[in-house]
């Protein structure tokens, strides 16, 4: 005779197996995906600034040993600034400018936001400006300058990279 009861425990143990062997062979979300510059193109809205580091020679840099904190700046951010700006900056006349807009947006060491919770810090880029990093208010977020943070902690293997809305220009 049919054990219903018995049936539908073993069914419940099977898909908790099953869902415990996926789990297994699923990467962890926590560990990091490759260095700064690895897990910017993977993550794919950072090909502006991405483009920017290679003409300004800064790819080096986002694939260093590290650490590292990236602040970069996404796509639509560097969509919002004036018309021309940022293909005029690409020129190569202008690689020390895009250089410093670069490292403007680049540290040494590794930062997290649990490092500026409910407080703020300031930071030295490696364009030699120094920026505030501060999260003093909880319910608006992480700031970096005037930037907001809309995506903190992205783990890279050399430091990490927190997506920003704009451009923070030196």
């Amino acid at each position: 005779m049919l054990n219903i009861g018995r049936l539908a425990k073993s069914a419940g143990l099977f898909v908790v197996v099953l869902g415990l062997a996926a789990c297994a062979n699923m990467a962890s979300p926590l560990k990091p995906q490759g260095n700064a510059a690895q897990v910017l193109a993977s993550v794919g809205t950072f090909k502006t600034f991405l483009a920017a580091a290679k003409a300004a020679g800064m790819t080096p840099t986002l694939e260093s040993k590290g650490p590292i904190a990236v602040f970069a700046p996404t796509d639509h951010a560097f969509a919002q600034m004036p018309k021309g700006s940022v293909q005029a900056l690409m020129l190569p006349r202008n690689r020390a400018k895009l250089k410093a807009l670069v490292s403007n947006h680049i540290l040494n060491g590794r930062m997290s936001s649990t490092d500026v919770l409910n407080g703020s810090r300031q930071v030295s880029t490696l364009a030699g400006r120094t920026i505030e990093v501060n999260a003093l208010n909880p319910d608006k977020g992480m700031f970096y300058g005037q930037a907001k943070v809309t995506k903190p902690d992205i783990d890279a293997t050399n430091g990490s990279v927190h997506a920003i809305d704009r451009v923070v220009l030196p």
